[in-house]
């Protein structure tokens, strides 16, 4: 018999910030490293990842991480444990390689210390691998990323199947098979436990097939025979809608041109393996898009930058773009919980410029299973247990009600929470084996490294957003009735009430004003008499009476 046990560092009662750990026989195996891009009330923070702790402490017992679907929702925590995982092979499909390596590489990740590639072992479909004391065997399933995968651990006391998002359906393109069919060949019909990502389970539809492609929705608002630019937006997670953009773009003989330096590199390398069938594509580089007068530029990221980018290019304060009187936003993204907000602004933001716009209809859905998709692979299957993920936590009560009779029973459909470590021995859950391990979030800051997320950081930031001060630096230069400025510095802060790094963060801006004087003399913006003047007058004056003596401490406001 064996002794399995289940927990989430991330993922549960969460959509995001996926990180599950299989233990077989305290062997263990780590299923996707994931982030989460909060919502705009998270105050400046970017980014989320789970709390790796455990990770670290046992990773001599980890035999791998396996890599479903590549996309930073699955692997952006990556980023965090370089250094650590560097010798823990990391499994994922042919394909999931390409776009991990083109994520993770010397030159993208050259702001991380000592940045070592990662161990990147292909596995295919349908053929199982040994390892530890488990037989594993990978499937494609369909979802929005090329060549994803589910897979199948068989153990003494039955099988584990692992899905990340899926949905029941076929597709006609090379990279989106589905062998999800095959499932009960390769555990022989006797299925322990499933878990499985709960995607659309709480929208009104049955199966999640045709309602997933939006191409219908795109053709009917590109009028190819208007000399228009029409400017995409959607998540670069969807590889799929990006995939048939751009197969669309190249039947249309449309320019087309991608916004997105990590995502133009994998498409140009698609199109080199063959991957897109696209050798004729007219590819602008982002350097020339302007040029193009006619076609689809794509703007493909991810949730927060998806909005500031096109901010960005609203306002004109875009490097590569200025919008034209004829161009045409269209936004193919569905709207995220938590950026309604924004979603808002941004739309007004384009009605204000005098453009036309359109917005992906909610008919249109995530490829990820419905109600119909979820009901058939559960009976399908009919796991003994069954523990749904990457949802909130009314989602897995709807998952709950909609799946108890449909191949499993009620009572063996658990919930659970992060932390929450389950055991599963002599083919039964035993309850009384569960245990809770403390967690907390890390926060990703712009020197590309992690720390807390707890009531108090947020409240800081709360206060830095409300109360700042902006110091602008500049050495002016009066001369024939021109004013010339030189080393201009413009530094942000946001104020809080606390007095410990006061000195400290005044020497610095002290410093910083020192050496835009020093630096005008040595461009001869200023004389060698000017100089000292100009370094006395700071010197001597810097800690008068004056805002710098009151109980106030400066802290540089990250990501602001």
């Amino acid at each position: 018999m064996s002794l399995i046990n289940f927990f989430g560092l991330g993922g549960l009662d969460e959509r995001d910030k996926r990180c599950f750990v299989l233990g077989v026989d305290e062997q263990y195996f780590v299923f996707n490293m994931g982030i989460s891009i909060p919502s705009f009330s998270r105050l400046g923070i970017k980014k989320i990842a789970p709390d790796f702790t455990w990770i670290e402490k046992n990773k001599s017992k980890i035999k791998g991480i396996f890599i479903s679907s590549v996309n930073f929702d699955n692997v952006g925590g990556l980023l965090h444990l370089n250094n650590v995982i560097k010798d823990i092979p990391i499994y994922t499909s042919e394909i999931g390689k390409v776009i991990l390596e083109s994520f993770f590489n010397k030159n993208s990740m050259k702001n991380i210390k000592n940045y070592s590639d990662y161990t990147v072992k292909v596995v295919k479909p349908l053929e199982e691998i040994k390892l530890g004391n488990a037989n594993i065997t990978p499937f494609l399933i369909l979802n929005s990323t090329p060549n994803s995968l589910g897979f199948a651990f068989n153990t003494k006391d039955g099988a584990v199947v692992i899905l990340d998002d899926f949905m029941i359906g076929t597709e006609n393109e090379k990279w989106y098979k589905n062998n999800i069919y095959q499932i009960n060949q390769i555990t022989k019909n006797n299925n322990l436990l499933l878990i499985t990502s709960v995607g659309n389970i709480s929208k009104p539809y049955g199966f999640t097939s045709p309602n997933h492609d939006l191409m219908p929705y795109i053709e009917k608002e590109i009028d190819i025979f208007e000399n228009r630019r029409n400017i995409i937006a959607c998540y670069d997670s969807d590889l799929f809608s990006i995939f048939k953009i751009i197969k669309y773009a190249h039947k249309m003989q449309l320019g087309f041109s991608i916004h997105n330096n990590v995502l133009y590199n994998l498409i140009t390398k698609f199109i080199a393996s063959d991957v897109l069938d696209c050798k004729k594509l007219l590819f602008f580089p982002i350097s020339k898009i302007d040029k193009m007068e006619k076609g689809i530029i794509l703007i493909a990221y991810n949730k927060q930058k998806i909005f500031n980018t096109i901010t960005s290019i609203c306002t004109n304060n875009e490097e590569f773009i200025s919008l034209k009187k004829n161009d045409k936003f269209i936004l193919a993204m569905p709207t995220t919980s938590g950026f309604e907000s924004i979603e808002a602004n941004v739309i007004d933001l384009i009605a204000s410029n005098d453009l036309k716009w359109s917005k992906l209809p909610k008919s249109i859905l995530e490829m990820k299973a419905s109600s119909e998709d979820h009901k058939l692979i559960a009976d399908m299957l009919k796991p003994k247990y069954i523990i749904p993920t990457s949802g909130l936590y009314y989602e897995f009560l709807d998952y709950k009600n909609i799946i108890k009779g449909n191949g499993c029973e009620e009572n063996n459909i658990l919930l659970l929470e992060n932390g929450q470590s389950i055991v599963f021995e002599n083919q039964n859950y035993n309850k009384g084996k569960t245990n809770w391990m403390e967690l907390h979030e890390k926060y990703l800051g712009t020197n590309q490294e992690f720390g807390d997320v707890n009531a108090s950081l947020l409240n800081e930031r709360k206060l830095m957003s409300e109360n700042g001060v902006v110091f602008i630096s500049a050495y002016i230069k009066k001369n024939n009735a021109d004013i010339k400025v030189a080393n201009f510095d413009l530094s942000t802060y946001g104020v809080l009430s606390d007095t410990d790094f006061m000195k400290e963060n005044l020497d610095k801006l002290k410093e910083n004003l020192i050496q835009i004087i020093v630096d005008g003399y040595k461009d001869k913006s200023i004389s060698q008499k000017e100089l000292k003047n100009s370094i006395k007058r700071v010197t001597s004056k810097f800690y008068e009476k004056n805002i710098f003596k009151t109980p106030l401490v400066l802290s540089t406001l990250i990501d602001r």
